[in-house]
């Protein structure tokens, strides 16, 4: 695959500086085995993925790249949704929602480059569009859409659905998870609060606390959305909604928010 605009690169590209990764490697040589580890790395090293154990390797780079990412950027577009991108053993991806990723980068600087050009009008998070106080992400319809599938029901995108206000987990895939962890926080400081002695000066904030374990889900969701009583009458609350840009992603994210 010749390079594109920005140096964006096809995987058979990418795959000679994944190649260079020594956890890729033990993952490459326990899928393909000690007898064909030495023609899969050479294939790599020529980035020439033909054949059998090239199409193998094609599946086995594309899922190594995806599960190892890491965000090293993030921008939003005009209507507040995140793009990302990612590095993973030495290469550079871009992700935004609805948007097929376009290919590899081997560099951040042109990974961002592209991130920053290809839609237009990304602003850095310091920069994004600004709301009124007021405002919050409903729809026309007073409902939130998911950002992905555009459905109003729960989906496999939903990561939480949490009441802001009485501070309570209400729905998504990390509804059990979330409400657990927090319920230990409260007993934590609970106990503590016992043993305090009468002339010490409590510690533990609650709204503070509650913050900072959503914070948690910020860092492993990808899109935040809120609404209100003021866009939705008949509720009582502010609530936040936390979306993953994939089944698989969301149940990563409950993974790595449940050993937390």
């Amino acid at each position: 695959m010749e390079r594109c605009l920005f140096g964006c690169v096809g995987l058979d590209e990418a795959c000679k500086v994944l190649v260079k990764s020594r956890s890729v490697q033990a993952i490459v040589k326990k899928a393909v085995g000690v007898k064909d580890y030495p023609t899969a790395t050479h294939l790599m090293k020529s980035g020439n993925l033909e054949g059998d154990l090239g199409a193998r390797l094609k599946d086995l780079l594309s899922d190594t790249v995806s599960d190892g990412s890491e965000v090293v950027w993030t921008g939003y577009l005009h209507n507040g949704y995140p793009i990302h991108v990612y590095k993973s053993h030495g290469v550079f991806w871009v992700w935004a929602i609805e948007y097929d990723p376009v290919g590899y980068f081997l560099g951040e600087e042109s990974a961002v480059s592209f991130a920053q050009s290809n839609w237009g009008d990304v602003h850095e998070k310091s920069e994004g569009p600004k709301k009124d106080a007021d405002s919050d992400d409903t729809g026309d319809d007073g409902e939130i859409h998911c950002p992905c599938c555009d459905t109003t029901d729960n989906c496999d995108h939903l990561l939480l659905l949490v009441d802001l206000t009485f501070r309570h987990g209400e729905g998504g895939l990390l509804y059990n998870a979330f409400n657990s962890r927090w319920a230990d926080i409260l007993n934590e400081a609970s106990n503590e609060d016992e043993h305090r002695d009468s002339d010490e000066d409590p510690d533990f904030n609650e709204g503070d606390s509650f913050d900072e374990l959503l914070d948690e889900v910020r860092s492993i969701s990808d899109v935040e959305l809120t609404s209100s009583p003021d866009s939705a009458p008949g509720m009582s609350s502010n609530y936040g909604y936390y979306f993953c840009s994939s089944k698989k992603k969301a149940v990563e994210a409950l993974k790595k928010f449940s050993e937390s």
